[in-house]
């Protein structure tokens, strides 16, 4: 299994590659600058590889850990090119195996370079089924609750202001009661 790293690096290079790409081509443009802030699997080989801080760190790792599994998760398949693919060496009668990118893979080349969205939180249960405070009570209860709360409000108010004012809102209650 490949590292998340070595997978968005082959992943770049693909996607901004004008053709595709041979195993050797593919693995000296993703050698060639190393990612940021790529975490390197620690390797239980003795011998050390080539490139220790890049996340793929030789092209044997190429070949049989990052491409293997971009193809089974289809983002990369292998297609067989008869001629050169490189315009250059236009020689007849060659051909070889080149990688290139999958739709599915076209769309998570795409979406390496996106911040994701934030998610939503999801909603509370109250917050999906409100339900009245003053249900419980008789429709006599109700209309006088109703009449308390606006009472209480008014009263809040008066306490606000008094207290911008510098006036004391305690007396002030008791008088009205």
């Amino acid at each position: 299994m490949a590292s998340n790293g070595a997978r968005s690096v082959v992943m770049k290079v693909l996607a901004n590659a004008q053709r595709p790409l041979t195993t050797r081509e593919l693995y000296a443009m993703s050698t060639q600058k190393l990612p940021a802030a790529t975490t390197v699997p620690q390797s239980t080989t003795e011998t050390p590889s080539p490139r220790p801080q890049h996340p793929i760190q030789s092209l044997t790792a190429l070949k049989r850990r990052v491409l293997p599994d971009l193809v089974a998760r289809l983002e990369v398949k292998k297609a067989h090119v008869k001629g050169s693919v490189d315009s250059t060496e236009a020689l007849k009668g060659t051909s070889s195996w080149v990688w290139q990118l999958t739709s599915v893979g076209r769309q998570a080349a795409e979406g390496l370079d996106r911040t994701p969205a934030p998610k939503e939180q999801p909603k509370t249960h109250a917050e999906m089924y409100p339900v009245p405070t003053n249900i419980h009570l008789n429709a006599r209860r109700r209309r006088a609750r109703s009449g308390k709360v606006k009472r209480e409000q008014e009263w809040i108010t008066q306490v606000a202001a008094a207290v911008a004012s510098g006036k004391d809102a305690a007396s002030h209650r008791s008088q009205q009661m």
